[in-house]
């Protein structure tokens, strides 16, 4: 709701009061919470969501520093830990890409790597679709990891395009020409190593902060998704794509 957060940059006031709505809201939910930990013999705590969730001990910041430095007001026991970068090769002991992914990667010029990460991919609507436009209109390759196959394209994909269920960011997105993608942390974070010019379409939670960010950094453009479509990805991508150089932090 972005017409609540101007709204709470009017006054303290209205800040302090919408957040004691959210929390007594909140309170309602967390009833199951409340009764567990009763059961186990535990204190109530600390309303779990708004002000109980960090630790006395010690707090992971499983971001790079270079996305955020530490404030002020976080726990004095955080520790920043960089990125804890992860493919699912990783757990499952892969260790090639497909070989049709290889082939297509090898077969011309770096593609634009389209992807809506981890969840996101569950509300794609026509985001590949748009994208597949886009890419044709600059004349460029694309690469759709589409996450799940009800994302795939009815109509039969153009020369130049390709498209995957899943491939390891860590090997692809440095192959990209640039990377569109729904600015989720994991995702934000392999982008940045990748160091390629890059779009990013939040949807949901962390997502805006991150992609402000990384926007504030230099690193990328910003396109909200109700705004996402082919003509306009085309014009954000027409900039993006012809970055000359590259951004790579160091994260």
């Amino acid at each position: 709701m972005p017409s609540l957060y101007h709204l709470q940059r009017r006054s303290v006031v209205i800040s302090r009061l919408l957040y004691r709505i959210g929390e007594r809201q909140l309170e309602k939910l967390l009833k199951p919470v409340y009764r567990l930990r009763a059961e186990l013999g535990l204190p109530r705590g600390a309303q779990p969501l708004l002000t109980g969730q960090h630790s006395p001990t010690l707090v992971l910041a499983l971001f790079s520093i270079v996305l955020a430095k530490p404030q002020p007001d976080w726990p004095p026991n955080t520790h920043v830990t960089g990125f804890p970068f992860y493919d699912r090769r990783d757990f499952f002991g892969e260790t090639e890409l497909q070989p049709e992914l290889s082939k297509f990667l090898d077969a011309g010029p770096p593609p634009i790597v389209f992807t809506l990460g981890s969840s996101a991919f569950w509300v794609a609507k026509d985001f590949y679709r748009d994208s597949i436009k886009a890419a044709e209109s600059l004349g460029q390759r694309a690469l759709l990891l589409i996450g799940h196959e009800r994302n795939l394209p009815r109509e039969s994909l153009p020369e130049g395009v390709a498209a995957f269920e899943y491939a390891p960011f860590g090997e692809v997105l440095p192959r990209a020409r640039a990377i569109v993608h729904q600015g989720g942390v994991g995702t934000t974070g392999q982008a940045l190593r990748a160091g390629r010019p890059t779009l990013i379409v939040p949807h949901a939670h962390d997502q805006f902060d991150n992609a402000a960010r990384v926007v504030r950094l230099g690193c990328a453009r910003q396109l909200a998704r109700p705004r996402y479509n082919a003509r306009s990805a085309t014009r954000e991508l027409a900039s993006v794509a012809g970055t000359a150089g590259v951004c790579a932090p160091g994260c």
